[in-house]
């Protein structure tokens, strides 16, 4: 993300495709520069710090990670343009290739009892196999036959979105410790059971959610792009998202409820039955997160960066407020989740009421 400069989000809103291709390529440019160079520090480090014995291992370990970041950035970026272009087939069919190799890769490195290098290689080799084909399409759709002209052009394309790693870079960071603010107070006031309890409950939901609110947001960001560059605003696109989903997925939510706890003691044993009594505590936030993120986007749509700053700062202190009330003045772990659900909703609902409100787009 850093090495990216979070610009492979911008891909989405380009005017023309080969706008899009042409950032595509600078920021494989920019995140490949940066990379290598943060790994050949680390590598002069080693060799500095290390004997000869010890240089192997970190050698192959730094490469691996190095590569597999480059990759990651790639495979961002590819997804990010196969929505910009609506090809969802194309897409859907992108990301189970990728997820097949890294699961085949990673499994065989398992069974042949590899050490972490062999599954850091695995990922890498599982993203690797995906991509050659896909880039090499985009390549020959970007046009110059030259680096040079090619730097050139994609940096003139980069240029219209300077903002981007200065506001939106801050802002993902955010939202990545907002995920995880859970972790250093259940496990400081709680203890290490109840931590692992309560990253059962969130692994077990948030990947399927994730998953599908994910498909459902792909598609309202093309249609939502398209409507903002026709119209000056996506409002309609955000309600004909946002309604039907919130509508729809209610009784799944509600069934979720009244029975994630007899699903977690017969899924994992009786002895993870307390982790169904956490996971219908957060059942709520779950939904608020599900109907909120399947109409992600509008932020970056309409060009208003800071507004979604400003949320993120709010999502990331609402929940720590929450959860350390409940942890500090009840003392249980229920209240702390209790607080943590209550202001994940809050702010989730707050962002609807943004993009909802943002969605109008020029008066």
């Amino acid at each position: 993300m850093i090495a990216s400069g979070s610009l492979e989000v911008a891909i989405i809103t380009a005017r023309t495709r080969q706008l899009a291709t042409d950032l595509f390529i600078w920021v494989l440019y920019r995140a490949s520069v940066v990379i290598v160079t943060v790994a050949s520090s680390v590598l002069v480090i080693a060799a500095l710090m290390l004997d000869a014995g010890a240089r192997g291992p970190v050698v192959g370990f730094t490469a691996g990670v190095a590569s597999m970041a480059i990759l990651t950035v790639a495979s961002w970026c590819a997804s990010e343009w196969m929505v910009r272009n609506k090809d969802f087939v194309a897409l859907s069919r992108f990301r189970v290739m990728q997820s097949g190799y890294v699961a085949a890769v990673k499994v065989a490195a398992g069974l042949a009892a590899a050490p972490i290098n062999g599954l850091v290689f695995g990922e890498v080799l599982g993203r690797f196999a995906s991509l050659p084909r896909f880039l090499l399409s985009v390549w020959d759709e970007h046009g110059p036959k030259s680096l040079g002209e090619s730097l050139r052009r994609s940096r003139r394309a980069s240029l219209r979105y300077t903002n981007f790693p200065r506001i939106h870079l801050p802002d993902q960071l955010l939202n990545i410790l907002g995920g995880v603010i859970q972790v250093p107070i259940i496990g400081l006031f709680f203890g290490k059971k109840e931590l692992g309890l309560v990253a059962l409950v969130l692994s077990a939901l948030y990947m399927p959610i994730t998953v599908l609110s994910a498909a459902i947001k792909d598609a309202f960001r093309h249609r939502a792009t398209t409507q903002y560059r026709e119209t000056g605003g996506c409002r309609p696109a955000y309600v004909g998202v946002i309604m039907p989903v919130a509508l729809a997925s209610l009784p799944a939510f509600l069934v979720l409820y009244l029975l994630t706890g007899d699903i977690f003691g017969f899924v994992f044993g009786a002895e993870w039955r307390q982790a169904g009594v956490y996971a219908a505590i957060l059942v709520p936030m779950f939904y608020m997160n599900f109907v909120a993120m399947s109409a992600n986007g509008v932020f970056v749509i309409t060009g208003n960066l800071k507004a979604s700053l400003a949320w993120q700062v709010v999502g990331f202190i609402l929940p720590a407020v929450g959860m350390l009330f409940g942890a500090v003045h009840v003392g249980t772990v229920e209240a702390a989740l209790v607080g943590l659900c209550a202001a994940k909703s809050i702010s989730f609902a707050l962002h609807m009421v943004l993009s909802y409100s943002l969605a109008k787009g020029r008066v």
